[in-house]
């Protein structure tokens, strides 16, 4: 197999986990949705690191994403209660705990994208940078070909002796 057959079965972890994770919440088992989106997760990263395939381009919208799914399913499972009138009570300090996880999956997920840009600047300038040296000569040459020789120079600024035709010395003024 090649590099991105690998990447794109891999990729089929993530996103069946995505749909256990929905599934389970359409039945309201968020303890069981928490713990699909937590081990879809987990198994792709074991799966990219037994299968040494290289990690996508999205890899840090996945964990940004995955990160939201298991605040959800915490949020869901431990912050919302049923109070005896039938309304519904909001918990604060696990709403904070799922605060707390989503930042910490958007941070990790900024992380690895930048982590990406940045490997992709690096190598493509190290691939394209002749490309860039040729580019820059060519600019240089068009540079050059634009300013007259030394040669041309002379039309415009004649020598010392000519100067003195326009400018004659100083005893002539005072007659």
């Amino acid at each position: 197999m090649n590099g991105n057959s690998k990447t794109s079965i891999g990729l089929l972890i993530p996103a069946t986990s995505f749909i256990v994770f929905t599934i389970a919440i359409y039945f309201e088992n968020f303890s069981f949705s928490m713990f699909s989106a937590i081990c879809g997760i987990l198994i792709w990263f074991l799966y990219t690191a037994v299968m040494q395939t290289k990690l996508p381009d999205v890899t840090g919208n996945i964990i940004i994403l995955f990160g939201l799914l298991i605040s959800v399913g915490y949020f869901l499972n431990f912050g919302i209660s049923n109070n005896m009138f039938g309304g519904i009570d909001f918990n604060r300090e696990t709403i904070i705990g799922s605060l707390m996880i989503l930042l910490i999956s958007v941070v990790l997920g900024v992380l690895f994208n930048n982590s990406f840009s940045e490997k992709e600047a690096s190598s493509s300038n190290n691939f394209n940078s002749d490309k860039y040296k040729t580019a820059e000569t060519k600019k240089e040459l068009d540079s050059n070909e634009s300013y007259p020789e030394e040669e041309e120079y002379e039309e415009y600024y004649p020598e010392e002796e000519e100067y003195e035709e326009y400018y004659p010395e100083e005893e002539e003024y005072e007659e």
